[in-house]
């Protein structure tokens, strides 16, 4: 695996965007599925054209963040070891827009990773919003927390250190926005579950993000294996459900709204938990 890592691309291994593409790849080498190389370049080329275009120049004409989410980019790259994981500052000005133009009162994010998708959301959320926010990964968690006491909408923000699985089990109350970004192979759980248990206020929206991961959903080659398998059966089952109306963009590597269909009865919330799936 060394050999092949060594043997990458270099706008692969020197981009922290285009980076993440090395880690299937080395699974894959280590299965014995080499022959999925034409596959893996079509991933690249999807990467390539997005961070060095499109996604550039979308950032050029997207208004910056505040300073103090500067500060955290900036932190992020430095001493975390996947900062590509960060939404960035387009996907964060749209969280923005979505939260200034929807007026939620109540805010789920499934995946916190350094905050800054929550500060995001923070700025335009009422003195009396909160957003509630889950991440397992204390050390990403401690940077969240940092941010969130400098911030001077911090205070908006509840962090909740832990399985998010088995957290949404247990919440008890509707939210006006759900923002999932955590774990791809737990999507499916997620959106099931803020389904059935009636999580999802009435006129509430669903912000999925990494919904294209990296082009390999679509790419047939790719999509039956590890994550792009886990995010093409999440596109699949959001799409058949006749409960829902949903539409899927290309802001950086997709994100997926999803609101009530009209005429649907929506659940209560079940106060019990179930069990995992």
């Amino acid at each position: 695996m060394a050999t092949l890592a060594a043997s990458l691309p270099d706008f692969v291994t020197k981009d922290s965007s285009l980076g993440l593409i090395k880690w299937p790849l080395l699974a894959l080498s280590g299965l014995g599925l080499i022959s999925v190389a034409s596959g893996i370049r079509r991933a690249y080329n999807y990467l390539r054209v997005k961070d060095s275009g499109l996604d550039a120049y979308a950032a050029l004409n997207t208004s910056p963040e505040p300073f103090y989410l500067k500060e955290l980019f900036d932190e992020t790259l430095k001493k975390t070891s996947t900062p590509m994981m960060i939404t960035g500052v387009v996907e964060g000005r749209f969280l923005e827009f979505l939260v200034f133009w929807g007026k939620p009162k109540k805010i789920l994010e499934i995946g916190c990773f350094t905050g800054y998708s929550s500060l995001w959301m923070a700025e335009q959320l009422p003195e009396d919003g909160k957003i509630i926010t889950l991440d397992l990964d204390p050390k990403v968690s401690a940077i969240a927390k940092e941010h969130f006491l400098k911030s001077p909408h911090g205070s908006k923000i509840e962090h909740r250190l832990g399985d998010a699985r088995q957290a949404i089990t247990s919440l008890n109350e509707k939210f006006d926005l759900i923002f999932i970004d955590a774990d791809k192979g737990g999507y499916i759980h997620y959106y099931q579950t803020i389904m059935s248990r009636g999580l999802l206020a009435e006129g509430g929206m669903i912000v999925v993000d990494n919904t294209f991961f990296m082009g390999g959903a679509a790419n047939p080659i790719l999509n039956h294996i590890g994550p792009f398998r886990d995010i093409n059966e999440f596109n699949k089952v959001v799409r058949s459900d006749d409960r829902v109306v949903s539409v899927q963009l290309s802001i950086r590597d997709g994100v997926t709204l999803i609101r009530h269909a009209k005429n649907v009865q929506q659940p209560e919330v079940n106060e019990k938990p179930f069990e995992l799936l």
